[in-house]
């Protein structure tokens, strides 16, 4: 995830940090620390506060440091105009909750960022943000990439992924969500699906109801003017568009929330990490919106390339993969995707799916063990540019997916199966839930044409594509 910004150079704010975790030393008994960068008006010459926790000191002595540096900031703030709502979150770090703050190693970053809607406040104490409108006087735009599920899809659902841990493998390519956020000045907010061509516009609000065909622009708002300004509404127009639609099997609607993220990260200039927006992403989709499904999508759009991810309750490690130029190639070459017109709706697949593990039927459940294994093997096959066992990997994973849940396949994509392997594919399986939405095909490529041209002869649309290596982007325009 990168900005083209770089949100930490906020004029509002801006840290300089020097080590991982500003609350604990190095490691070698000298301790680490990092500046505090403050200024009121561009061009003005900041306020450098430096700061340093000893490692020796111990946590409650680090933690108390901590809280000085606050008392510090905050008398800055009075000082500059700035109205002192800080006080009431300084005094909660008192006591006991120094402990906490050590213990847990809460970053000045994390804590500063949950403050942000102070930072847009007058010298007369009357916050802007209270109107709806915004510092910024540019347009944020985003993207994010959508991925090819390769194996493991299905693993990383709870329950599963919750009691056995899941295992997937997957990479973007070159199909994108994109997001723009637009600031308004006549307090009123517009959301623009481009691609579905919905479009809603109403006066702001810190909590927007359900909107029909704008869920996840509903669901992204909501969440950002509650956890990150205040509870304060935004007036903005956010449109979006994907290049593939809801369904597709490629994690559109996912890289659709990653995108309005990112783009609103870049219009508030939110210091968040990969994992915090992959994190996020997910949980607006899975609990603010209550949409089924699991976390390697979000994961995916916001890192990019070629990832064996690990899921084991609420904690996901994503290892990239390094391959080499050839190997890259091939890939690219052998793959043939197809989509087969079907957007299929893969709520009931997953609920099926979940409800199968939670009642611990054998077959489903040594399914999806199955796949999982699955995962590694394939991810050591890629490593070793092992084609054949690529694809044998494939069709076997294939195979036990259809015993996950009813509905994975059905007669229409055994059909386009048996066609593309009759023209020599030498493996075939649905990405995503399944039931519908986009077909991989792995080929020898000198059987590529062959397989392309049985597929044109069927109901569909024959594609390729190549991998991306980096995640989800934003940027500004003036």
């Amino acid at each position: 995830m990168t900005s083209s910004s770089g949100r930490t150079r906020n004029w509002r704010f801006r840290w300089k940090q020097k080590s991982e975790n500003p609350l604990a030393g190095d490691g070698s008994g000298c301790g680490s620390g990092y500046d505090i960068h403050v200024s009121r008006q561009p061009g003005r010459t900041p306020a450098r506060i430096p700061y340093r926790s000893g490692h020796r000191s111990g946590g409650a002595t680090s933690s108390m440091s901590f809280v000085l540096l606050m008392h510090l900031i905050a008398v800055w703030f009075r000082r500059s105009g700035f109205k002192s709502v800080l006080d009431r979150q300084i005094s909660g770090l008192r006591g006991g909750a120094c402990e906490s703050i050590a213990k847990h190693s809460l970053s000045i970053g994390r804590l500063l960022t949950e403050w942000r809607c102070l930072f847009v406040t007058g010298s007369h104490g009357r916050s802007i943000a209270e109107k709806g409108q915004i510092m910024a006087h540019f347009i944020a735009r985003s993207r994010a990439p959508l991925r090819l599920g390769l194996a493991g899809g299905g693993t990383d659902v709870s329950p599963y992924s919750d009691r056995f841990g899941g295992l997937t493998l997957n990479v973007t390519i070159d199909r994108f969500a994109y997001a723009s956020i637009v600031p308004r000045d006549d307090a009123r907010i517009e959301l623009t699906a481009a691609d579905t061509q919905v479009r809603w516009i109403g006066e702001i609000s810190p909590e927007l109801p359900p909107i029909k065909g704008l869920g996840l622009h509903v669901g992204v708002y909501n969440r950002i003017v509650k956890q990150f300004n205040g509870g304060h509404p935004l007036a903005v127009s956010i449109t979006t568009h994907s290049e593939a639609p809801p369904g597709s099997g490629l994690g559109s609607s996912s890289t659709v929330v990653v995108a309005l993220v990112e783009a609103f990260c870049e219009l508030l200039s939110l210091p968040l990490g990969e994992y915090d927006v992959a994190k996020l992403a997910h949980d607006i989709e899975r609990v603010d919106l209550a949409l089924a499904g699991g976390k390697q999508d979000q994961y995916a759009a916001t890192f990019g390339g070629l990832n064996f991810m690990e899921f084991y309750g609420d904690k996901v490690i994503v290892n990239p993969l390094r391959i080499k130029q050839d190997t890259k190639a091939e890939l690219e070459a052998s793959l043939v995707l197809f989509y087969t017109g079907v957007s299929r709706e893969s709520a009931n697949i997953i609920k099926e799916q979940s409800n199968n593990v939670t009642e611990n039927l054998t077959d489903p459940l040594a399914a999806l063990h199955e796949v999982k294994a699955e995962a590694t093997r394939m991810k050591e096959a890629v490593l070793r540019a092992d084609f054949a066992g690529i694809a044998a990997s494939m069709s076997d994973s294939w195979e036990a997916k259809k015993r996950m849940a009813k509905g994975i396949s059905n007669p229409s994509i055994d059909e386009l199966w048996r066609v593309a392997t009759n023209a020599g594919a030498k493996a075939g399986k649905v990405s995503g839930a399944g039931g519908g939405g986009f077909m991989m095909f792995i080929v020898d490529p000198i059987d590529r044409p062959a397989v392309t041209r049985a597929l044109a002869s069927r109901e569909g649309q024959v594609m390729s594509c190549t991998f991306t290596e980096s995640g989800a982007q934003s940027w500004r325009v003036s």
